[in-house]
């Protein structure tokens, strides 16, 4: 739950507050590099509080204020040198494992050309008109196949599909979690998810596709993921006899101006 602090964003405050007080707290940066926090509780307690503030400044203005240095990424499909594709290795493999997202790269690639800015920008705004957008707060987030066929998808629906058609061509993909400044599909605000590619001497650039646009300065990164589930903002356990749990959340996000 902690925005990340990297060349796009700089985390300037957080605060993290918990209810009932935790009998230990343990910082720590999990295998994708995301700030967590591990809590552990005694006793019994009828209900778990978790407030979070965070002030960010965003830094990036123009999205397209790169250049891609290896010859093989500036085309789909992709190829990245080694060791790079190597260490890519988790951010290329399908996630669904079918065709229709290679079906659907591939179309794609039809309508904008092979120079992969130009398809990564097609994919995006293809999703978000293609789509429709809705709300869906609870579940893990959908196949593409599911999402085609329904012809609709929350944020991390959508999400999924461009990861999914980006990696059928060879580009890494990765999931984030974040929020999204302007933007939400409920009245009382709402986490967001877009994806993040790959690009040799760009770095991980961002893409929304459910907006159908690059990221820039309207959003705001948490945690990133090859998977969904990785970048989830709380799991955990508890022990009960016959207890049910209910979960509920609000966000809200405040722009600021210089």
């Amino acid at each position: 739950m902690k925005p990340r602090s990297d060349s796009s964003q700089r985390l300037i405050d957080f605060s993290l507050d918990v209810s009932p007080t935790p009998a230990g707290v343990a910082d720590c940066v999990d295998l994708d590099g995301n700030s967590c926090s591990t809590l552990w509780f005694d006793g019994k307690h009828q209900r778990l509080c978790i407030t979070v503030n965070s002030n960010v400044e965003t830094l990036v203005s123009n999205p397209f204020n790169f250049m891609i240095t290896s010859q093989g990424a500036c085309n789909v499909p992709a190829s990245y040198h080694e060791p790079i594709r190597e260490q890519l290795g988790p951010y290329l493999g399908q996630i669904a494992h079918d065709r229709v997202s290679a079906d659907f790269g591939a179309a794609v690639i039809l309508e904008t050309g092979r120079e992969t800015v130009a398809f990564l920008c097609g994919l995006a705004a293809k999703i978000s008109n293609s789509f429709e957008k809705v709300v869906r707060p609870n579940g893990d987030a959908f196949e593409p196949a599911v999402t085609l066929k329904r012809g609709q998808g929350a944020c991390r629906d959508l999400t999924v599909l461009f990861m999914e058609a980006c990696r059928s061509v060879g580009l890494a993909s990765r999931f984030v979690s974040g929020y999204m400044e302007g933007f939400s599909t409920r009245d009382d605000g709402d986490l967001h998810a877009w994806a993040e590619i790959y690009l040799p001497g760009a770095g991980w650039r961002g893409f929304d596709p459910t907006l159908g646009l690059a990221v820039a300065d309207r959003h705001v990164a948490i945690a990133a993921s090859p998977t969904p589930a990785g970048a989830a903002p709380v799991s955990g356990s508890f022990r009960a006899d016959s207890a049910t749990a209910r979960f509920r959340y609000e966000v809200s996000v405040k722009a600021t101006y210089a």
